[in-house]
């Protein structure tokens, strides 16, 4: 992940907690794991 990605999802997970939400770690793990998959198709729209 890039800088501005991890904040971004670090800023995800604060604002489920504050919304009153419990962040399961699923539920962090597909965010992540999404943000990944984005990062691979934009490298290979790039080729």
């Amino acid at each position: 992940m890039t800088d501005l990605e991890e904040e971004v999802f670090i800023q995800y997970i604060i604002d489920i907690d504050e919304r009153g939400f419990a962040s399961k770690l699923s539920n962090v793990e597909d965010m992540a794991n999404y943000i990944l998959e984005l990062q691979r198709a934009k490298k290979i729209r790039k080729l």
